[in-house]
């Protein structure tokens, strides 16, 4: 396969799983959408503030600040967000809470640009929004001019400490050399004098820098300063109900397509011809069966290939006849057997109306029901069931008085009903006298239909398949799964079944299209003769009918006598 015809089929894959599950994308879209939209409806309005302040010293108090020594001039880029932070820290907030008469969280975004640091806060009043967040702008001011008055406080009172021990070793000195003998005392001053000089000095120069300290005190602001105060806002923020929406229905969007694929990957069951194709079961189609329209209930049965001959599902089984004649180019296949994974798959619908189109063909057909516990065929054909097959295995009856044509068909086509169920019906199918029986019919037939129980509930359908030239297996989408048409042909492939294909019965579309009505389409001549004769257009001539005894009554149409390929068929 080539790459675009790879990459279209991906698509197509991915567009029929959306199809697929597009209730459950819904009802997730709707589930996640819903409630947001009506929980943020619910949501009070709420309002946002923001003020604005910069950290920076004045000229005067850098200038001082330099003399000073101290390193409080404009703040390194690295400072803002510890400031940001520490303005969010619990004194301030807790100061904040005092002036307020409540708690309030703020949010902070720091500028290292500009020194500015934003403060945001938000409320359902406006006129709170806008008090809290300058109340946190001027109190945290408030905090860092005390923070800074108190290092420098701190600071004046440590050098001050330091003048005082220097006074102290002064005035030691003084008394060392008031104490000196009065021959000696010009010698001991003039021994201290230096050191006495030094600690002058220092002394001098802790007293100049408790000057600084007091001038820096007395002009110091704390560098921080209200750069735009905060404004009640006009409109609230939230809740965006638009915006809530759009977010929900995305993301239950997402989820619903996560749950389709999750849900995909889970399921098991055959939906269409390309899960044929993937699933790789060696099989060929053999023929897709559209629904049949207005068949509801599945316990009442209907003859499509009688009783409307033009429906896409009549179409359907003339398909199937087709491929089954040529396989029988290679080989004759005068007995085919129609069996199913499991139950309530379509195989005895299949049975009837396949047998239906073969007789259409030119061929002598006769069905023989062996599903001796669930016989449904004879009810296609308006038959009773009091005598059948296991009457004739069982020696109540002869073959020719089992068999029964179809009444009222101007077909060669006969049935050989089931019979009255025995309870050995493994027993009876696997013993040498059915084998007669069988023989019997082969002689009697050009072709032998065989409707047989299905291959995974019973053993039945692997006995007919060693002794039946074909066996066709019908699966139904979205009944069936991979694993029991595995399972199904394990079973077979035990047997060496001649299996011949795979009839995927009540499909809503068959490959890449839909199944259409072409005897619709006829010239207008033929719908005025068919609205002489009956309903939806048919010829008189093809018309089914039903007789007094619940029968089927047909004639052959033209085109259906001596159908192509039909002399494989044995």
């Amino acid at each position: 396969m080539s790459d675009e015809a790879s990459t279209a089929f991906d698509l197509r894959r991915f567009l029929q799983v959306l199809w697929r599950h597009a209730w459950l994308i819904a009802l997730a879209t709707a589930s996640v959408a819903g409630p947001a939209v009506l929980w943020s409806e619910g949501q009070p309005p709420r309002y946002r503030a923001s003020a604005e302040m910069v950290l920076e010293q004045k000229r005067s108090e850098a200038l001082y600040a330099q003399g000073a020594g101290a390193e409080v001039g404009n703040e390194p880029s690295r400072s803002i967000a510890t400031e940001a932070k520490r303005l969010r820290g619990t004194a301030v907030s807790e100061a904040v809470a005092r002036k307020l008469g409540y708690h309030a969280d703020v949010r902070t975004s720091a500028s290292g640009v500009d020194n500015v640091i934003t403060v945001t806060a938000e409320s359902t009043s406006p006129r709170r929004a806008a008090d809290i967040a300058n109340t946190y702008v001027t109190t945290y001011i408030q905090y860092r001019r005390a923070t800074a008055l108190k290092d420098l406080l701190d600071a004046q009172t440590e050098i001050q400490s330091k003048i005082d021990e220097k006074q102290r070793a002064i005035a030691a000195i003084d008394a060392q050399v008031a104490a000196a003998a009065p021959a000696d005392r010009e010698a001991v001053a003039s021994s201290r004098s230096f050191e006495r000089s030094s600690l002058a000095n220092q002394q001098s120069l802790f007293r100049s820098q408790v000057d600084q300290l007091q001038v820096s005190a007395s002009l110091s602001g704390g560098g921080a300063d209200l750069l735009t105060p905060a404004r009640r806002p006009g409109a609230p923020f939230a809740p965006r109900v638009a915006q809530t929406a759009g977010l929900a229905i995305v993301a239950g969007l997402m989820l619903g397509v996560a749950f389709a694929f999750a849900s995909d990957f889970l399921d098991d069951s055959i939906r269409g011809e390309e899960d044929l194709e993937r699933a790789g079961f060696g099989l060929p189609l053999l023929g897709s069966i559209p629904t049949v329209r207005g068949w509801r209930k599945e316990s009442s049965v209907q003859l499509v290939s009688v009783d409307d001959p033009s429906s896409p599902a009549a179409e359907g089984y003339r398909g199937v006849r087709t491929a089954m004649q040529f396989l029988g180019i290679d080989r004759a296949l005068r007995t085919v057997q129609v069996t199913s994974p499991a139950v309530s798959e379509g195989k005895s619908t299949t049975t009837a109306n396949l047998a239906v189109a073969l007789a259409r063909a030119g061929r002598r057909v006769i069905v023989v029901c062996c599903d001796l516990r669930r016989p449904r065929v004879h009810e296609f054909f308006g038959l009773s069931n009091e005598v059948g097959l296991t009457s004739v295995l069982v020696g109540e009856a002869s073959l020719a008085d089992a068999l029964r044509r179809i009444p009222g068909e101007d077909l060669d086509l006969e049935l050989l009903a089931s019979g009255p169920l025995p309870p050995n019906p493994s027993e009876l199918l696997s013993g040498r006298h059915f084998a007669d029986v069988l023989a019997a019919l082969q002689a009697r037939a050009e072709v032998l239909v065989i409707d047989s129980p299905p291959v995974l509930p019973v053993s039945d359908a692997a006995v007919l398949a060693g002794i039946v030239d074909a066996t066709v297996l019908v699966v139904r989408p979205g009944r069936t799964s991979r694993k029991s048409v595995r399972r199904a042909l394990a079973a077979l492939h035990r047997v060496n079944a001649p299996l011949a294909g795979i009839v995927l019965n009540g499909v809503r579309r068959a490959g890449s299209y839909t199944y259409g009505r072409y005897y619709d389409r006829a010239p207008a001549s033929r719908h005025k003769a068919g609205e002489a004769g009956g309903a939806r257009g048919e010829p008189p001539e093809a018309r089914p009918a039903r007789t007094s005894a619940g029968a089927v009554a047909v004639t052959v149409p033209p085109t259906e006598a001596g159908g192509p390929a039909g002399d494989h068929w044995g």
